[in-house]
């Protein structure tokens, strides 16, 4: 009782904050939230991902109705996707030091487009199959895992002061629209293996052209810096 009774009174003894603190705070946060730059990587960030998380959020129609694999066979779905993330942090691992940033987004983005087009065209005039239909998700992961390290690492050093907010909003944007994704979206697309082949062109398609936005707000943010 007379522990708590300390550290009531040590409670009410402590100053209170320094509103001129706080203010700076919610200035600071507001200022980066609204950033353009921060914004499009955001962006940017969930179109990629979620044009393989379409793939997770709709995996029970993909397996069991498109694919027809029994319960027990889901690896045929996630094997290649987890493996493609690992196998290309490792590459992303090796390529820093002799490839820029910037050069390894863009090799990320090469293997991702690959993925979604060829899936596209396979499914365009194919039925759904193995193992074929999963082949796209081991290369597009592949290629995010390849990317993902790079973009995080830009986007955090546009608040060099602030990485651990830039972190939470990079979170926070993911789940919002990871919710998004398998509320309103999934269930229009998973009907068949084009319409989600589709979808997935359609993200990383958008996530390229927010990638390139975002290049140019930096290279914008450089040339007033140095003028």
């Amino acid at each position: 009782m007379s522990g708590h009774l300390c550290l009531v009174a040590r409670d009410a003894a402590a100053p209170a904050p320094n509103p001129i603190f706080v203010r700076i705070d919610r200035q600071g946060l507001r200022q980066r939230v609204h950033e353009c730059a921060l914004r499009l990587s955001r962006l940017r960030l969930r179109l990629e991902l979620r044009g393989f998380f379409i793939y997770i959020v709709s995996a029970p129609a993909f397996g069991y109705r498109i694919l027809g694999i029994a319960q027990t066979e889901f690896v045929w779905i996630f094997g290649p996707a987890i493996t493609g993330i690992i196998l290309g942090s490792y590459v992303s691992g090796r390529l820093a030091g002799r490839v820029n940033a910037s050069g390894t987004v863009f090799i990320g983005y090469a293997l991702m487009a690959a993925a979604a087009l060829f899936n596209v065209a396979y499914h365009a005039d194919h039925p759904a199959g193995l193992p074929l239909s999963v082949l796209p998700i081991f290369v597009y992961t592949l290629g995010l895992g390849i990317s993902m390290p790079s973009i995080t690492v830009l986007v955090l050093d546009l608040m060099p002061d602030r990485r651990g907010l830039g972190s939470s909003l990079i979170g926070f944007s993911q789940s919002g629209f990871s919710a998004v994704l398998a509320g309103v979206i999934s269930h229009q697309v998973y009907e068949s293996a084009l319409t989600l082949a589709l979808c997935s062109l359609v993200m990383v398609t958008l996530g390229f052209v927010c990638w390139l936005g975002f290049l140019a707000r930096l290279a914008l943010r450089l040339r007033a810096a140095r003028a």
